[in-house]
This record gives C-alpha cells, sequence and structure tokens, in this order.
C-alpha cells in the first residue's frame, strides 16, 4: 500500500524586475456622494518604461467592477462632495 501522492514540484525562480512589473496595486480614491459607488485607480507596469495607471469605479459591495476610459491626466476633483 502506498502512501498519499506529493502535489507536483513548481518551479521557482528568483523574484525580477518583470516580476515586480506584472504586479498590480490598488487604492481607493473617492466616494461618490451617493457612497454607492467608489473610485479606485490600479498601477502597474513601470519595467522598462512609465508606470501605467486605470481609473475604475466599483459598487460599495464589491459588485460591478468597471474600468473608465479617461484622459491621461485625469484627476478625480468633483468625485466626492467635498473635493477641493
Amino acid at each position: 500500500m502506498s502512501g498519499p501522492a506529493s502535489p507536483p514540484q513548481r518551479e521557482t525562480h528568483p523574484f525580477g524586475i518583470d516580476d515586480l512589473a506584472a504586479l498590480r496595486s490598488a487604492r481607493p480614491v473617492a466616494i461618490s456622494p451617493d457612497g454607492a459607488t467608489i473610485l479606485y485607480r490600479v498601477d502597474f507596469g513601470g519595467a522598462r518604461g512609465t508606470t501605467n495607471h486605470e481609473w475604475r469605479l466599483v459598487g460599495f459591495d464589491g459588485a460591478n467592477s468597471r474600468k473608465l476610459d479617461l484622459p491621461e491626466r485625469f484627476t478625480p476633483f468633483g468625485f466626492a462632495r467635498d473635493a477641493r
């Protein structure tokens, strides 16, 4: 009788600049005046150039995430009720 099978071993490599560029980070920026939608920015890339930014909206419950096609120099001024 044989023991339980071992999971297959994955080949690993040192974490490098290409791995860093493949990571994405997200941060909340503003909440809509009615509190139903959150504006957030996703940053990625940058290994061989500038960092890319995506602006996205998501419902307060995490549903219905969608990418916004906005100008490159977009700022969220006016999205939130108290924006200055």
